[in-house]
């Protein structure tokens, strides 16, 4: 277990190394011409783009398709800057604007990834992450990406057209690491270990305060360009330390899920799908005695539903999913509450509101999406609708808010 107090001393020896060997703290910030502060604006970014940005972490960027160099293949906020020299950070609330694959060439660092919204899948060598909220692995929906690359090595992002994704991303050169003093530091040896190994791999749970700085460094710039720069730099550096502190260690609260958790995940995830495609599984009778979760009505007693096509949210309880997928609803809960961060009903809402957000897209009136989404009052649709979007039912069916990019606040 890690204490509080050895993440604090972690975070204290990074930064006094950082500050106190580099003297030209406030020298002007390091960054690829064109670009701007991260999230600082919302653009069209091409391939040409990507490869520039590409340059500070490695080299060789590829396509695995064809297509001009001014195509535009993602909308939103994308920015790759280095903070100091060795530590790099790239932030993105983008869409994806098409289906391809593309790799590059890594140079040896440290990286740290965590999403605080929409999905990403993505590869360090031979080690594939699909991380998010929205993630199509269950398992992997809370947890961030740890990887050493010990030499240079491929890196792979398969893209999907409409995918969102709110991520940032650090790398840590070894010759930070050096310069921060953790690879002299006595207590760090397994982290001395960890940078040795390539491709090396720790299980990592954000914290939600590791998730709260994260959607800090994605905010827009409210300082002057020089304040603004330390004080991402300051965010990045305790998210880093966060981070390292879990090589070695099991974070507090986070064991590593058992196959048959993940099996389960799976499972309660199609469930949740087809339920939220009016289209759920036979689901078991609920027997009389079960409870109905927090804020519905109560379920019909033993009413057996096999020639039911269909389920709405009402008539599924807690008892009958977990039966469904060989747990209980106490574990259920908690299973859920541990790989995804909710629960099993928050997570139907989202699945909801996620159709009702594509049918807005794909030009559907308010009221369709309110249905969709559950919801007989409009009012209560748009307010749900806003805190997830950022943005109202009607300006995204109108156009106004093209690509809205979810909240998790």
């Amino acid at each position: 277990m890690i204490l509080i107090c050895e993440k604090r001393e972690l975070w204290q020896t990074i930064a006094k190394g950082i500050f106190v060997k580099n003297k030209n703290m406030f020298e002007p910030e390091k960054k690829l011409a064109g670009t701007r502060h991260p999230c600082g604006s919302t653009r069209y970014v091409t391939r040409a783009d990507l490869v520039r940005s590409a340059g500070l972490l490695g080299a060789a960027y590829t396509f695995n398709d064809s297509a001009p160099a001014d195509e535009q293949v993602l909308h939103g906020q994308f920015d790759t800057l280095q903070l100091r020299p060795g530590l790099i950070l790239h932030a993105a609330c983008v869409r994806d604007l098409r289906t391809m694959d593309t790799s590059n060439q890594l140079d040896p660092a440290v990286k740290i990834v965590l999403l605080v919204d929409g999905a990403t899948d993505l590869s360090f060598g031979h080690h594939r992450f699909q991380l998010g909220p929205r993630s199509a692995d269950p398992a992997q929906r809370a947890s961030g990406a740890l990887v050493n690359l010990a030499e240079e090595d491929l890196f792979a992002r398969r893209w999907q057209a409409g995918r969102t994704e709110r991520k940032v991303s650090l790398t840590l050169t070894p010759e930070w690491i050096e310069e921060g003093g953790l690879a002299a530091h006595g207590d760090h040896a397994a982290l001395r270990a960890f940078c040795r190994e390539h491709l090396a791999r720790q299980p990592w749970t954000p914290s939600a305060r590791a998730r709260d700085l994260a959607r800090a460094i994605l905010e827009p710039a409210s300082f002057e360009p020089g304040l603004h720069r330390l004080r991402l730099e300051a965010r990045c550096l305790e998210l880093a330390a966060e981070a390292l502190a879990a090589v070695g260690e099991h974070m507090p609260g986070t064991p590593a899920l058992r196959e048959i958790d993940r099996r389960r995940l799976r499972r309660l995830d199609e469930l949740l799908h087809a339920a939220a495609s009016d289209a759920l599984p036979t689901m078991p009778a609920v027997p009389a005695h079960a409870p109905p979760p927090a804020g519905l009505p109560a379920p019909v007693a033993s009413v057996p539903v096999p020639c039911m096509p269909a389920l709405s949210m009402p008539e599924l309880s807690m008892a009958g999913i977990a039966r469904a997928i060989g747990t209980n609803p106490v574990s259920l809960q908690a299973l859920t509450r541990r790989a995804w961060g909710c629960s099993v009903f928050e997570r139907l809402r989202m699945l909801r509101l996620e159709r009702a957000h594509d049918v807005l897209l794909r030009g559907g009136s308010v009221a369709e999406a309110a249905a969709v989404a559950g919801y007989s009052a409009a009012t209560n649709f748009a307010t749900a609708y806003r805190r997830r979007y950022g943005c109202t039912p009607r300006q995204a069916a109108s156009g106004r808010a093209a690509s809205p990019v979810a909240n998790v606040e």
